[in-house]
């Protein structure tokens, strides 16, 4: 638009003026000024994320350089096994402490603050143990490592999420796994490097190299602002919106984010004060839901193994077959390459894709990967096919837990509870992850398998801890031994064709593991314990908070009595407790059916209804429950155990699934009575299943058992002794 040109009275003319071009010329200097502080607010939050993050480099550091430094720790400190087992696994468990701390730290002394106390711990850990001259003294370490790292990984994402502006908090929380990884590739590569000096200075320096990340930590607190969300809450809102403006791209944004922590500040101080930490233990629906979400992708993060991949990869792969320590600690550098390159690819991803996305595709991949490794451990290990399959599989399975569930775990837990309890309840998620992680690295592997892969020691050494007596655990060392041997005898078969097309000892063993497992299920417990409220509301309860008050009590029966179990199945005996749980599993179905059938709807029906639920459950947890694991665990040899294992399992769940999905419809069709007294029917026939095949395993070992079916020993009605089975061992060992 432009204005004409004005004559004033001197006969002068003004110029004409274009309007639009000036406001095209305001509005690109309007432009260019705020791309540029969109320009430097990023880059101001990106480097916020980067120093923050240095902490978890020193956590992925330690994973990555023990698993190599340990190797020559072993030689120069001459520690035991078990006390390799605590160095490495002690970390874990030692960083609880650290997590714990740092939810009332961070709170106390701001999130800032409680990052420069982890770096300063964590020197103070590594500084030890670089120098240390005993085992004692690098646990004096060892245990200031852990309560710095357990400060630092929990406190970073909780500060990244506060400070990051919405669009890009999942890409910006990501940061501490990278840094993680990155240190674990740092660890790994630092392995490789200094291997090669003596055994007594090697992992000296390995562990020293560790304290530099820390030093960089001293200037990233120069440069990093303390959390707005945390100044909020300390009253110094003038100094949360400098953070805001820096932070966020636009001030108009800023405001409104301030506007929001205000809100949600006013919130946490209004209303009646409860402590954190009894808020988080008696929580409302809403933080029950957080912690549930929280704390159980957590759990998963670390139950999935991810720890046992990262510590023992050198195991993993020296069982597939490569033996040479530097390739070993090669091949583990692929794995640490393969860990961070997937990280930075889901840094970018997290936010575009979503959350929920990378997880499915984290979880299916990981899956795969797993049961592809475990097959070809099993199968096609000790060749050059073995060795590439397994370390593929290997770097697969970190590369997708790298790209999901490694991330978006620790977005999700600072990202889901409210800002009065977010320190705190991220310190509670990490919990799960602590104790999964100390027990993988603590529990050992089982004595037999070890046999079967030739590792006679080790298995020699874990039955001298786990058995009371040392002659106690050369006998089993010698039975382990012998049925090893006759495994590995005569003509090998795949163990699923041998299960498939099985001997007539095997044949016996199918009967009864895969048959006392579908009998656990086909007899309605499931059933019983998923629609115990439909039950009782058929008896007559129809208020919701008692039926649930009821099945609090069917749950109470059910844990107390499988308590009870636990301390009578050894001295008692399987086959005795199978008698008490069928029988009475049987008479209380047949009554609860009677009961829904002809006294419902009344006081003496709802009565008698709840206490036949809680005998049948009874009943099933003081035989059926536990009895049917250990008989599955303990019937099947040493060369097929595993699988058929397995194979009962399956049967289990698929007869669960088929009850679980079929009560409701059968019920309609048949009354919940009538479809109670079906499953007494199948109760009785469990009684005389347990009668004519289920034998006596107790006082036996797994090999005296295996003698037993071999020996084609008469199970009806009657228990094999423990002499007739050492005899049996005994005549063999002559042979």
């Amino acid at each position: 638009m432009t204005l004409p040109a004005v004559e004033n009275d001197g006969g002068s003319v003004f110029p004409a003026v274009s309007i639009g071009n000036k406001r095209n010329k305001y509005q690109r200097m309007d432009s260019d000024a705020e791309d540029n502080h969109r320009s430097r607010s990023r880059k101001y939050v990106m480097a916020c994320a980067f120093f923050a993050s240095l902490n978890n480099v020193l956590l992925g550091y330690d994973v990555g350089v023990m698993s190599g430094a340990v190797l020559f720790i072993q030689q120069d400190l001459n520690i035991t096994e078990v006390q390799t087992e605590v160095l490495i696994g002690s970390l874990s468990i030692i960083s609880l402490f650290g997590s714990l701390a740092g939810g009332r730290t961070s709170d106390s002394i701001g999130r800032k603050w409680t990052m420069a106390l982890a770096a300063l711990v964590f020197q103070t850990g590594a500084a030890v143990m670089a120098v240390a001259p005993s085992f004692e003294v690098l646990m004096i370490g060892r245990t200031f490592a852990g309560i710095g790292i357990g400060l630092g990984v929990m406190i970073a994402p909780v500060y990244i999420a506060e400070i990051s502006p919405t669009v890009a908090r999942g890409f910006l929380t990501s940061f501490p796994e990278i840094f993680i990884n990155l240190g674990i590739l740092l660890g790994y590569v630092s392995n490789y490097a200094f291997s090669g000096l003596s055994v007594h200075i090697s992992w000296r320096i390995m562990l020293a190299v560790g304290i530099l990340p820390s030093v960089f930590i001293g200037f990233a607190l120069c440069v990093i602002p303390e959390s707005p969300r945390w100044l909020v809450l300390k009253g110094q809102v003038d100094k949360a919106r400098e953070v805001l403006m820096k932070t966020n791209e636009r001030d108009d944004e800023a405001e409104e984010r301030l506007a929001e922590i205000q809100l949600a500040a006013a919130k946490t101080e209004g209303g009646e004060e409860r402590p954190v930490w009894r808020e988080l233990l008696s929580p409302s629906p809403a933080v029950r839901k957080m912690l549930i979400v929280g704390f159980g992708i957590q759990c998963f993060q670390q139950i999935t193994g991810i720890d046992a991949t990262v510590y023992y990869s050198p195991e993993i792969l020296k069982e597939a077959g490569i033996q040479d320590e530097t390739k070993l600690l090669a091949a583990t550098v692929a794995v640490g390459i393969t860990k961070t390159l997937f990280i930075l690819i889901a840094t970018f991803m997290i936010d575009s894709v979503g959350r929920k996305p990378l997880l499915y595709v984290s979880t299916v991949g990981m899956t795969l990967c797993l049961f592809s490794l475990s097959f070809t451990l099993t199968f096609l290990g000790q060749g050059t096919l073995g060795i590439a399959l397994a370390l593929l599989f290997v770097c697969g399975n970190v590369a997708f837990f790298s790209i999901g569930m490694g991330p978006v775990c620790w977005v999700l837990t600072s990202e889901i509870f409210p800002l009065r309890l977010r320190a705190q309840a991220s310190a509670v998620g990490i919990l799960p992850s602590v104790f999964i992680g100390f027990a993988l690295c603590v529990i050992p592997e089982s004595p037999r398998w070890l046999v079967l892969k030739g590792q006679v020691d080790k298995a020699r050494e874990v039955l001298m801890k786990t058995n009371e007596r040392d002659d106690e655990a050369e006998e089993r060392l010698a039975e382990i031994q012998l049925a090893a041997a006759k495994t590995e005898g005569g003509e090998e078969r795949p163990v699923w064709r041998e299960l498939l097309s099985p001997s007539p000892a095997v044949r016996k063993m199918l009967i009864v593991g895969f048959g006392i497992q579908c009998f656990q299920q086909i007899t309605g417990i499931d059933a019983t314990v998923y629609y115990s409220p439909e039950i009782l509301k058929e008896a007559g309860i129809q208020d919701e908070t008692k039926l649930l008050a009821a099945t609090v009590a069917v749950g109470i029966t059910k844990t107390l009595f499988i308590l009870i179990a636990t301390f009578m199945i050894d001295s008692v005996g399987r086959k005795p407790l199978l008698y008490v749980s069928t029988v009475g599993m049987t008479l209380c179905l047949f009554s609860l059916s009677f009961t829904l059938t002809f006294l419902g709807q009344g006081t003496l029906g709802i009565a008698l209804a709840l206490l036949f639920v809680c005998g049948n459950v009874a009943f099933f947890s003081i035989g059926m429950g536990p009895v049917c694991w250990v008989l599955t665990s303990e019937i099947f040899p040493l060369r097929l155990r595993a699988q058929a294992s397995a194979l009962g399992a399956v049967g289990n769940r698929v007869c669960s699934g088929l009850v679980a999905m079929s009560f409701l419809s059968v019920s309609r069709a048949i009354t919940v009575g009538g479809t109670f007294f079906v499953f007494s029917l199948v109760s009785a026939l469990s009684v005389v299943f347990v009668y004519m095949l289920v034998p006596e395993t107790s006082g036996k070992s797994l090999e005296q058992i295996e003698l037993m079916f071999q020996g084609g020993m008469e199970m009806k009605g009657a228990e094999v002794e423990l002499g007739d089975a050492e005899r049996l061992v005994r005549k063999d060992q002559e042979f």
